[in-house]
This record gives C-alpha cells, sequence and structure tokens, in this order.
C-alpha cells in the first residue's frame, strides 16, 4: 500500500514562485510580450547567480584553529607502510612524494612482497626501511601490512599503496584529528584518480 504524506507549507513557498514564473513565460509567449517573457526566464537565473555566489563566499574551506596552534611536539611518530609487489614503474614516485611530506617525525616501511622485479632494489635508493617476503605461505596486502606491523615504531599507523602521490601538509592534517579528539581513532581520506583522464581503464 503506498501512503502520502501532507504537503508542507514550505513545498508551496517553493512550487508556487516555480508556477508563477512559467505562468509568466507562457504569458509572454501567448500574447508575444517579449519583456515579459525576458523577465520570467531571467529571474531564476540571477537568483542562482546570486545563491551560488554568496554561498561560495559565506561557505568556502577555511583552515580550522586546531590546526594552526598544534605544535609539532605533540604531533606523534607515524610509521608509513607500503606494501608493493611488482611496483618497480610507480614506487620510486610514491617515496619520492611520501618523504617530502611536512610532518616532523616519520618512518616509511616498504613490504616488498614476493615482487619478481626491481620493486625491492628501487625502494632502497631511498631513505626508508624495506621487508622482503620471499616464499612466504601466506601472501597478499593483508599479510604484509602484519610483516611491516611487527617492526613499526609509530604511535600512529599509516598504510600508502605503492602508485599514491600526495601533498606535503597530508599527514599533519590527517593527523590532527586524532591529536585533537580523543573518540577518533582513525582516518579515511578521500582517494583520487591522478592518472583518471590517460585511458578508459583509469
Amino acid at each position: 500500500m503506498t501512503s502520502f504524506e501532507p504537503v508542507t507549507p514550505l513545498f508551496w513557498k517553493a512550487i508556487l514562485p516555480a508556477l508563477a514564473l512559467v505562468a509568466l513565460s507562457v504569458l509572454g509567449l501567448v500574447t508575444r510580450n517579449l519583456s515579459l517573457y525576458q523577465t520570467a526566464t531571467a529571474v531564476p537565473l540571477v537568483y542562482m547567480l546570486i545563491y551560488f555566489t554568496v554561498g561560495a563566499v559565506i561557505y568556502r574551506p577555511r583552515p580550522a584553529k586546531d590546526e594552526e596552534v598544534t605544535l609539532d611536539d605533540e604531533l606523534p611518530f607515524v610509521s608509513i607502510l607500503i606494501p608493493a609487489h611488482n611496483e618497480e614503474n610507480v614506487i620510486a614516485n610514491t617515496l619520492t612524494h611520501i618523504l617530502r611530506l611536512d610532518y616532523p617525525r616519520f618512518e616509511v616501511i616498504v613490504i616488498d612482497d614476493h615482487s619478481s622485479d626491481d620493486t625491492g632494489v628501487i625502494a632502497r635508493q631511498f631513505a626508508v626501511e624495506v621487508v622482503t617476503r620471499r616464499n612466504m605461505p601466506n601472501r597478499g596486502k593483508s599479510e604484509a601490512l602484519n610483516a611491516g606491523l611487527e617492526i613499526a615504531r609509530g604511535d600512529v599507523i599509516c598504510v600508502f599503496d605503492a602508485d599514491s602521490e600526495v601533498a606535503p601538509e597530508f599527514l599533519r592534517r590527517a593527523v590532527l584529528p586524532l591529536v585533537n579528539d580523543p573518540e577518533v581513532c582513525g582516518v579515511q581520506t578521500q582517494v583520487r584518480m591522478y592518472n583518471r583522464r590517460q585511458n578508459l581503464l583509469t
């Protein structure tokens, strides 16, 4: 059975002006009154322009106050884990971005999980720790991360894919909620495909 809710006053406040503009537009077309028709069609455009302009000014992103006062000494030590399997084409770019992070204390651990290419060789050219997994009965990302956790020294664990690119301020902004809110125990960030325009697969 379908139930119908009563129409609220807010609905009429929104729909009546729209119906009035439609009626004016039709009247302008029927009477061939060009000025009336132009007025009826211009009003919504002007409203939308004002609405979005005011919204962009009032609701533009602003840095939170706690981001400005948090001292480096109050930030926790972070262990960054990067599981990698046959990632020789991208691992160098990822480590270059991560080592440029604007954060006072962190370590980077690359877990070379049964790679048959030069992933581990390339990773060792950077100031990171490399865990090599070979001939292990259990493979995969979860097992690789567990291997990294065994040697991680950080108070906070951060995981990146081996083909990641990050902004310098990324880690600082991601950790701040953990520092400033005792009820926060984890942070999930937005992911964007940086090669999304290269082909249909991405």
